[in-house]
């Protein structure tokens, strides 16, 4: 029956699981000098609508806000190198995110199913989009992948039925069936 949570000042980390399948969570304050949140801290936290994640966070865990379906925009705090395996897959309701500079890989699933997902601005230094990372985010338009990306996996963009246009650069290897067989590919 938790409908929101405080948690302490002077907590560094939230472990693992530790509110996953609060469904009545809707609301959560996190502390200032918080470092990391765990594997699925928040998973299956239907009701949870926001989130702010403080600058001091270096580690999402996997997972950590899956199936969070009312969650609708994430600003991701600088200093994430990854954007974790499945951190937001199935978050039906997330309509944009920010994702940091400092994010060199968007991982396997990180925002499978995100079906309300429009757009997605990636960081100038991204590397790697890795296996079905926005696998069906189906409200997806447009993609311009940074110069620096190096590569994108099998399936990173399948099932997003909406893409239209997506801009990669020359010497970035893709994947197969990496997008839509009838995406538009420009490359540059």
């Amino acid at each position: 029956n938790l409908k929101s949570a405080v948690v302490a000042k002077g907590m560094k980390s939230i472990g693992h699981e530790a509110f996953s399948e609060c469904k009545n969570l809707e609301t959560i304050e996190l502390p200032k000098g918080l470092t990391s949140i765990g594997t699925s801290a928040f998973c299956l936290c239907g009701k949870l609508k926001s989130i702010e994640l403080p600058k001091s966070i270096s580690y999402l865990g996997m997972e950590a806000f899956g199936k969070c379906e009312s969650l609708k925009s994430v600003i991701l705090p600088e200093g994430l190198d990854c954007v974790n395996r499945g951190l937001f897959s199935g978050c039906y309701g997330l309509e944009e995110v920010s994702i940091p500079e400092s994010a060199k890989t968007i991982e396997s699933y990180a925002f499978l199913r995100c079906r309300s997902l429009k757009a997605v601005e990636l960081p100038e230094e991204l590397e790697a989009i890795k296996y079905g990372a926005f696998y069906e985010c189906s409200s997806l338009k447009e993609i311009i992948v940074p110069k620096t990306c190096k590569s994108i996996e099998s399936m990173a963009f399948y099932m997003c039925n909406s893409l239209e246009k997506v801009q990669v650069p020359k010497d970035c290897e893709i994947g197969e069936m990496a997008f839509p067989e009838y995406v538009w590919v420009v490359r540059d």
